[in-house]
């Protein structure tokens, strides 16, 4: 533990914050450092053994990358809208990329699936159904299985929303961002204000069981009052979820976070989370973004559970399409983001899309579960790292948490473990430069330097 110079760590974060990993430096170890090609066969053999437990616990993630415009603080995948034959024959892609696994995957039940993007509610009617019934066939599917489609306001319409909840899809997640046109139109949003409250009239209408909704802090154009107006304007909709995330730097973002003149970062945020826990919501997340939970709404069925699985290892998640992710106890991996090749791979040369990724060891597995705790709730507690572990957590990382405790991070209360941080940009940097000096084992940093540095 910090074997490196100041300096060192300094460059690191310099590159972290241009990639947009100071954002994801929960996600240990990250496939932006350690990632490589890795062979499907071995992919392949891996998932096989991993299916062939009946009792394992899994989602699927399904990647659609094409979007009507490229917002300008999106860091995901996506491409804009070519026609919607592309749509037709990246459905023909996501089919053959299955067949390639030759694994009986309906052996297990889906706890969830997340058809994210891009913005897969721009399929019409007929694309809709014929991209669940291509899951249908290869998974297996119960009355459990939480089914959540994004989507963006201006795309959801009446007769594709009844479409997608005849097909099984029970959750809803809206990319909302803001409720100020200026912002909207400055961002590259192809909807408006309006477009939001429709959206969620239609919602509403076809009564799709449980929404969720994303808002952004830091997008330009934004004050004070704009904030205010954005909090009350989500309480007229009541979302079932909310999710409050900060603009960073890094991958695909191409603006710069903007301070209001007359509100400061941690009080804007501190406004968001005290209106919406005197009217009617419950905290859920509380870390690097914050998340809230309408009073009397079960946590499972409000939540994501494609990423709650993974940040509270409730399951893992196979992740296909263009972009998608993979996390399993021994294994995780990425699917080439580019789009043309992905499709060009599996429909002109028949062969299974590049992937990027690298296997996990128990230590490893047992390190990502300790940095999604305090990166997002800033609390471990010791008992439940006993139920997944079987082993005590001062026995696994006996040098990491006298690292920690030494500098002034954690706190131990006895049945739980609190992080402190420095909140100044919710503790993006204190918790990344935290990370890399006190839990990434010094062969890792060696490996960065090498790569990057």
């Amino acid at each position: 533990m910090l074997d490196f110079s100041d300096n060192i760590y300094e460059k690191i974060y310099d590159f972290a914050l241009r990639t947009n990993m100071v954002a994801s430096c929960r996600e240990y170890p990250s496939l932006v450092w350690f990632g490589q090609k890795i062979e499907f066969q071995a992919i392949q053999k891996s998932v096989q053994s991993i299916f062939s437990d009946t009792n394992f616990n899994c989602g699927l993630y399904v990647h659609f990358p094409f979007c009507k415009s490229r917002c300008t603080f999106c860091k995901y995948y996506s491409e804009p809208i070519l026609n919607q034959n592309t749509f037709d024959n990246y459905l023909d892609a996501l089919e053959q990329e299955l067949k390639f696994y030759q694994i009986k995957f309906s052996r297990v039940a889906l706890d969830n699936i997340f058809l994210g993007g891009g913005t897969p509610t721009l399929l019409n009617i007929e694309q809709i159904k014929r991209y669940i019934n291509i899951i249908y066939k290869f998974f297996r599917i119960n009355k459990k299985t939480q089914i959540t489609v994004e989507g963006t306001p201006e795309t959801i319409k009446t007769d594709t929303l009844k479409t997608w909840k005849a097909m099984g899809v029970n959750r809803i997640s809206l990319g909302v961002q803001s409720f100020n046109n200026r912002v909207l139109k400055a961002t590259g949003r192809t909807n408006d204000v309006k477009d939001i409250f429709k959206a969620f009239e239609i919602i509403k209408k076809v009564d799709i069981k449980f929404t969720g909704i994303d808002l952004i802090w830091g997008l330009p154009n934004e004050n004070r009052k704009t904030y205010q107006k954005t909090v009350k304007d989500t309480l007229r909709l009541s979302p079932d979820y909310i999710e409050c995330y900060l603009l960073t730097l890094g991958g695909r973002v191409r603006i710069k976070p903007h301070t209001p003149f007359d509100i400061g970062l941690n009080e804007s945020i501190q406004l968001f989370k005290e209106i919406f826990l005197k009217n009617g919501y419950r905290l859920d997340f509380a870390g690097n973004f914050l998340s809230f939970i309408k009073k009397g709404i079960k946590r499972l069925d409000a939540v994501n559970r494609n990423t709650e699985g993974f940040y509270n290892y409730r399951s893992s998640c196979l992740g296909i399409g263009a972009g998608g992710s993979s996390l399993f106890p021994q294994i995780r991996y990425n699917v080439n983001s580019n789009v043309k090749n992905y499709m060009n791979d599996l429909l002109n040369k028949n062969k299974p899309p590049l992937h990027f990724g690298f296997f996990i060891n128990h230590h490893d597995y047992r390190r990502q579960y300790v940095l999604t705790q305090f990166g997002l709730c800033r609390n471990l507690y010791k008992k439940k790292y006993y139920q997944l572990f079987g082993t005590k957590i001062e026995n696994d990382f006996p040098q990491e948490l006298s690292c920690a405790k030494q500098s002034g991070v954690v706190k131990d209360y006895g049945h739980k473990l609190t992080w402190y941080f420095n909140e100044d940009k919710m503790g993006h940097k204190s918790f990344f430069m935290h990370t890399v000096r006190c839990w990434y084992p010094q062969k890792y940093i060696n490996e960065i330097i090498k790569k990057y540095l």
